[in-house]
């Protein structure tokens, strides 16, 4: 039930260097249940082979509540940055 608002760079036209991407849930639709989360880097750029870093926080009701950051160096690999539980509880 979670969406994707966009995928900032998926076209071929041009890259944004620090592309900002959310998945959200509408209030009250997130069921109950534990949650993974996953990063997966499709296609190097300008990076080439050099890892990528990137920043994932969960917010639950506009405030973070986790906050990670990671590198991520394979292409078309899907890498594993954090578990959750809802109700939110931390792990």
């Amino acid at each position: 039930g979670a969406e994707q608002d966009l995928d900032k760079n998926a076209g071929d036209d041009r890259t944004i260097r620090n592309p900002v991407e959310n998945i959200v849930w509408r209030a009250g639709a997130a069921k109950t249940g534990e949650y993974v989360v996953k990063v997966n880097r499709f296609k190097s750029r300008s990076s080439g082979t050099l890892p990528t870093d990137f920043r994932v926080q969960l917010l639950i009701d506009g405030k973070v509540v986790e906050d990670r950051s990671e590198k991520v160096t394979g292409e078309k690999q899907l890498q594993e940055v954090m578990k959750f539980k809802l109700p939110y509880a931390r792990q």
